[in-house]
């Protein structure tokens, strides 16, 4: 009976340390998710992250202008749900996703199948930026197949795909057969091409050059060879495509692995990097070639990696570079609208509201009136 009035004793003394831990910790978690008591709107909106706080249910919420970036078009909100306008007939439309189909999660990735036009609607690209879900196995792409191809929302005569790290490993037995049309019949053609993995689209006076992410990138590989020679190509306005980042917000963070193909993309005049794999969606500020961000100039990133899979919290410690506007908490595809001398990115949630709108002009870009 003595020690265990001791030890009750013992316990009482300790309980306001415990009760003070409890407390710092709710604070600290409170904080890293973004409860914070100050409502979006009244944080500095060129520089934070936006997240909505429930997928496809809560508003989505607008930034109104992202550093060095001139405002051709900021989004709209009417009664909770943000629009953005239509394309004229002289502008081209790209839709990129990628990080997708996960097993489970088959719902969200048709729901967002379901917002891309069919090839028979006039889909001119979708951008496939990497990782079948979960390891881009043979079993992973009928998945796949059953969702984004001939078994339901079938693009995949106008699909250009690159490899991400989930299909790397296994690219023998999936993600080659798949889009080489020797995975599933019938194969109508498909933009991918798998030897080697990296390649080129164009569209109009806009060019996409599609890198293999997880394969050299360093000055003196194949790959940065391919790059610079497309690059150095007159007639277009480039957007490189890859499925690693090189700056993100998210969990991954940034990858020096791609600095050099980062600084030929700033050199050269490309106009955007496009990627996937941190799970969400982000726009990174104008950064030059030594990732510093600029007023105007320099070269932009857009992370769509909001398929059908787990989506990552964003990470704000040394290594991950905050973003201009980010969501993480909608699954969500990007519509890329393509002028003549300026492309508007709407991201758009699986409900079909439009989380984030914004044109970049010629002049914040460093476009010229024509391509290079």
């Amino acid at each position: 009976m003595y020690d265990s009035l001791r030890e009750l004793a013992h316990m009482l003394r300790r309980l306001p340390f415990l009760l003070a831990l409890l407390v710092l910790l709710f604070v600290l978690f409170a904080g890293c998710t973004g409860s914070s008591g100050v409502s979006t709107d009244q944080r500095d909106a060129s520089t934070s992250i936006q997240p909505a706080t429930s997928a496809s249910t809560a508003p989505a919420t607008s930034v109104s202008s992202l550093p060095g970036i001139t405002s051709g078009h900021s989004s709209t909100t009417q009664g909770g749900t943000t629009t953005s306008p239509e394309p004229t007939v002289d502008e081209h439309v790209v839709y990129a996703l990628g990080d997708d189909t996960e097993p489970g999660m088959e719902a969200i990735s048709r729901r967002l199948a379901g917002l891309v036009p069919l090839p028979s609607q006039g889909l001119e690209l979708f951008l496939f930026l990497g990782d079948v879900r979960s390891k881009g196995l043979p079993e992973d792409f009928r998945r796949y197949d059953a969702i984004w191809g001939g078994g339901g929302w079938d693009l995949r005569t106008k699909t250009a795909s690159m490899l991400g790290n989930h299909e790397t490993d296994s690219r023998k037995s999936g993600w080659i057969p798949y889009w080489s049309g020797n995975l599933v019949a019938p194969w109508p053609g498909s933009l991918t091409q798998t030897n080697p993995p990296y390649y080129s689209v164009r569209l109009g006076n806009w060019k996409f050059i599609i890198l293999d992410t997880n394969s050299p990138l360093g000055e003196g590989s194949a790959q940065y060879d391919f790059l610079v020679k497309e690059l150095e190509e007159p007639g277009f306005h480039d957007m490189v495509c890859g499925h690693h980042p090189r700056w993100s917000n998210g969990l991954h963070g940034d990858d020096s692995r791609l600095d050099s193909a980062w600084k030929a993309m700033c050199d050269s005049g490309a106009v955007a990097y496009l990627s996937g794999h941190d799970h969400g969606s982000q726009i990174q500020p104008n950064r030059d070639r030594n990732g510093n961000p600029v007023a105007g100039g320099g070269c932009i990133q857009l992370i769509a990696a909001g398929g059908g899979a787990p989506l990552y919290p964003f990470a704000f410690w040394p290594g991950h570079a905050i973003a201009a506007w980010g969501d993480f908490t909608h699954h969500a595809i990007l519509r890329l609208t393509l002028g003549q001398d300026e492309f508007r990115a709407d991201f758009i949630a699986e409900d079909g509201s439009t989380l984030y709108s914004r044109t970049f002009t010629a002049g914040s870009l460093g476009l010229g009136s024509s391509p290079r």
